[in-house]
């Protein structure tokens, strides 16, 4: 096995399992333990006497062997392989009781927790040499931080580079004013009897003076407004039109 598979396993379940660097490395670092880093798979001196022992990278014993080594017949992989190890170690955790200490591990950012944890809950090793699984998990940790920290970051932006166009504002000043209608029209009749050409008959000064007089009339409102006081020596309207008339006719 490569000296580099403990980060590779790690970094593995982080992808697979959402874990925390730390909880990766502490899960790692105590399977580099149990393999001699992932070199020696057979146990060398079985606790149980007459046994085979442990096997693979979490050195499965007695029926968790048994059914490592089917899974890995059943999928045709080689039991020494890291397909094989990888592989039945996922389906462990996903598909077993085994996958409850994902729970235990969830948002641990320490590695000497993490392989206390995953020691006494996953592996449960009659001698566990806490030491060395700690130790473990420590320099895949460390590993991990040098891959992280050495990835490229996103490139900053190139100066000069314009930003993102802002909407256009609204100019008000360029938008079509809708005009103003007055609340009061004049009398039908006023501006076309004052523009026709021909001079005005006596009948049609009568009208128009009479038309007139009508305007100076307050008109019936709802709400009443005090009328403006005319100024002294301040000809009406009417005295206005009537001069010019009487202009006109003479």
């Amino acid at each position: 096995m490569s000296p580099n598979t403990g980060t590779w396993l790690a970094q593995q379940l982080m992808q697979d399992f959402g874990l925390t660097p730390a909880a990766a490395a502490g899960f790692a670092g105590n399977l580099s333990h149990e393999s001699g880093n992932f070199r020696q798979l057979q146990e060398i001196s079985p606790l149980v006497k007459g046994s085979r022992g442990g096997f693979g990278w979490a050195q499965w014993t007695g029926p968790r062997r048994r059914q490592f080594e089917a899974w890995s017949k059943q999928n045709g992989l080689d039991p020494t392989s890291r397909d094989a190890n990888y592989g039945f170690l996922k389906h462990e955790l996903a598909n077993t009781p085994e996958g409850g200490v994902l729970k235990s591990l969830q948002g641990i950012n320490d590695p000497s927790q993490a392989a206390q944890i995953v020691s006494n809950k996953f592996l449960r090793p009659g001698i566990p040499h806490m030491n060395s699984r700690i130790e473990r998990s420590n320099q895949i940790a460390s590993s991990l931080g040098s891959q992280i920290a050495a990835q490229p970051a996103s490139p900053p932006q190139a100066p000069g580079t314009p930003a993102p166009a802002l909407p256009e504002p609204i100019n008000i000043a360029q938008q079509p004013a809708t005009p103003m209608q007055s609340d009061t029209q004049p009398p039908a009749g006023l501006f076309a009897a004052m523009s026709q050409n021909a001079a005005p008959t006596a009948d049609k000064m009568s009208g128009l003076l009479a038309m007139l007089g009508n305007m100076d009339q307050p008109q019936q409102q709802p709400m009443q407004l005090q009328p403006m006081q005319r100024q002294a020596n301040v000809p009406s309207l009417t005295d206005y039109i009537s001069q010019f008339i009487s202009g006109r006719m003479a």
